[in-house]
């Protein structure tokens, strides 16, 4: 049970969906400081009076130091408020985010533990019918024996081979509500039927 309950606790589909939203929250964080930061750009282009290259085309190809632009852009806002506040969003969701991770987790592990005590319930009952089936074959087999000394009347014979197919029937009933219970306490792990209990 306890490995079952690690399993769900590192694996469970909802829970690693919850972790990889959180790397994208993290990213977007880290991209939400860096917008904090002021900004520098440098720029520079080459400019040409020629448009067609087509003809000749001398050795200095026309481009001459005045026909250079350089240029450098630096900007710094004043109150940085919308950065601000966009970062103050994402913490919130990562916090609102951390949140929700707690609560699956809890919900995945109280939903495995409630499948696990159904699974050992079925297993005390259909203990309780398998021994009920054999005390039925003992008082069905003390019946026949009844009817051949004459102490008894097939009725009697008759009602207790049905008591004892109506038992067997409930017990094939037990034996699949335990294999789907079975099933449900793996797929609400969110395994397959990888670990025996």
């Amino acid at each position: 049970m306890d490995t079952l309950l690690e399993f769900a606790a590192g694996s469970h589909p909802e829970l690693i969906k919850l972790r990889i939203k959180g790397e994208q929250l993290a990213v977007e964080r880290s991209y939400r400081k860096e917008m904090l930061k002021p900004k520098l750009n440098v720029s520079g282009s080459l400019l040409s009076t020629r448009r067609s290259f087509n003809s000749y085309v001398p050795d200095n190809y026309d481009f001459k130091m005045g026909n250079y632009k350089l240029g450098f852009e630096f900007a710094l806002p004043l109150f940085l408020r919308a950065e601000r506040g966009k970062l103050k969003e994402v913490k919130i969701k990562q916090q609102e985010l951390a949140y929700d991770t707690q609560q699956s987790n809890r919900e995945i592990r109280n939903s495995v533990l409630t499948s696990y005590n159904h699974l050992n319930a079925y297993s005390e009952q259909l203990a309780v019918q398998v021994k009920s089936i054999s005390n039925q074959e003992v008082l069905l087999n003390g019946e026949s024996s009844k009817f051949d000394l004459g102490e008894s009347t097939l009725f009697l014979i008759n009602s207790r081979e049905s008591k004892l197919i109506d038992m067997k029937i409930k017990r094939e009933e037990m034996i699949s509500g335990y294999q789907k219970t079975l099933a449900e306490l793996y797929y609400k792990a969110g395994s397959r039927m990888l670990f025996h209990l």
